[in-house]
């Protein structure tokens, strides 16, 4: 285990850290985060002690790393900074032997047969077996950046310190790279720490996070703890929203530029327009509305301007709207009869599209609630309706949009109650 304990520090006559403690387990994956500038890149100087720290101490398995020599240290502690001495006469292969540094004894130690494999096999995993003859002169930024990492991996450490590992890198080397790091995090019981400047990277692959601003840490814990939205505006200073990933169980964070997001528009509900369009009858709006709709094609969370709303090739269709405060509702309700069937000559279908806009902020986990609200009134007026008419199936989506701008309604509650009495008085 890796603890640190009140550590402060930085350079002569600059503290840049202050108080920061924190413990990283074996196998475990520490994500080190925060803007420029919060001391990322100094706190792991001071774990692989190229700084000394003002106060506090840092431990490796219970010992104080002030008590270990340098090459005590390299045999459980292996380093990739973010920039690199070059010695561009070496060869891959040699840069990558140098990781076996902490196990030759005296002076001239020779490689064994057992240090050979490890190399080869560093080489193999980061990719870059292919390149062990060539120099580094020789290679990309990204291709360099797999040479250190296997280094540091033929060190075979108990811990393993990044700085922004993935420099250099594409995205596809990225995935990469932290698959396997997470991997040998596994099966080695290796802790991994790595300063990581992407957000959504360091959600995806960090078992636990330590958020640094100004020198400070505001936070350690799991990253559903820490990429909270307030939190991050705060510190990064710059507007954001999180979202669920779509395959993993684990958030991600969207920017919010404000060339795409500093436009409203006043009165949004009162710009929507009825538009035919081939046949078709269309909502439609200058706003970009966020939407969750049940429709079975297009259905689910998006974004819209143009709305379908009804075929108007029918003579039995009725469209209505009606506004309540921020609300405004329109539905399209197509009587289809089925007199094919001798013993139920009245019965009719109906087909109901519901349009439901809301002028207001709400998080997908509020629009789903106003979506089951206005499905269930929905549900109601047809449960009604089959008392007095041979009505059977009410097929058609509900669509819930909204505008993302601020609301004079002050609860969910409220929004949610005044969204189905809307649909339920419309189709009663």
């Amino acid at each position: 285990m890796l603890e640190v304990e009140q550590l402060s520090g930085g350079y002569p006559g600059i503290q840049v850290l202050r108080n920061i403690h924190f413990k990283a387990e074996p196998g475990e994956f520490v994500g080190v985060i925060g803007p420029n500038g919060s001391g990322k890149s100094t706190l792991l100087k001071m774990l692989y002690r190229e700084l000394r720290p003002g106060t506090g101490t840092i431990s490796l398995n219970g010992t104080s790393l002030d008590s270990l020599t340098q090459k005590q240290i390299a045999a459980q502690l292996a380093v990739l900074p973010q920039q690199e001495e070059e010695a561009f006469s070496y060869t891959v292969s040699e840069v990558v032997e140098l990781g076996r540094y902490p196990y030759q004894k005296g002076w001239f130690g020779r490689s064994s047969r057992e240090d050979r494999y490890v190399v080869e096999e560093a080489m193999r995993q980061t990719d870059v077996d292919h390149a062990a003859h060539r120099t580094l002169d020789q290679l990309s930024g990204g291709e360099k950046q797999r040479v250190f990492l296997a280094r540091a991996m033929a060190q075979e450490p108990d811990y393993l310190l990044l700085d922004e590992p993935t420099n250099h890198l594409d995205v596809a080397y990225q995935v990469y790279l932290l698959d396997t790091l997470k991997q040998w995090a596994a099966e080695k019981q290796m802790t991994v720490i790595a300063a990581i400047h992407d957000l959504n990277l360091a959600a995806l692959y960090s078992d636990r996070l330590l958020l640094l601003n100004k020198g400070n840490q505001e936070l350690f814990d799991q990253p559903s703890i820490v990429l909270k939205k307030q939190l991050l505006q705060r510190v990064y200073g710059t507007a954001l929203s999180r979202i669920s990933h779509p395959s993993v169980a684990r958030q991600q964070l969207m920017l919010e530029p404000a060339h795409l997001t500093g436009d409203t528009i006043h009165g949004p509900l009162e710009n929507l327009q009825k538009k035919e369009i081939n046949d078709q009858l269309y909502v439609t709006s200058a706003l970009n509305w966020k939407t969750l709709s049940s429709a079975e094609e297009g259905g689910g969370f998006n974004w819209a301007r143009t709305f379908s709303l009804a075929d108007l090739s029918s003579s039995c269709l009725r469209v209505e709207e009606d506004t309540d405060g921020c609300i405004k509702v329109y539905t399209a309700v197509l009587n289809k009869d089925t007199g094919d069937d001798p013993k139920r000559p009245n019965h009719r279908q109906v087909f109901v599209c519901i349009l439901l806009f809301i002028d207001s902020e709400l998080n997908e986990g509020e629009m789903a609630g106003v979506l089951a609200s206005a499905a269930e009134a929905k549900g109601g007026a047809a449960a009604d309706a089959a008392r007095s008419e041979e009505i059977t199936l009410w097929k058609g989506p509900v669509t819930v949009a909204v505008s993302g701008q601020e609301s004079s309604i002050e609860t969910q509650e409220e929004i949610r109650r005044r969204s189905a009495r809307l649909v339920y008085d419309k189709l009663k």
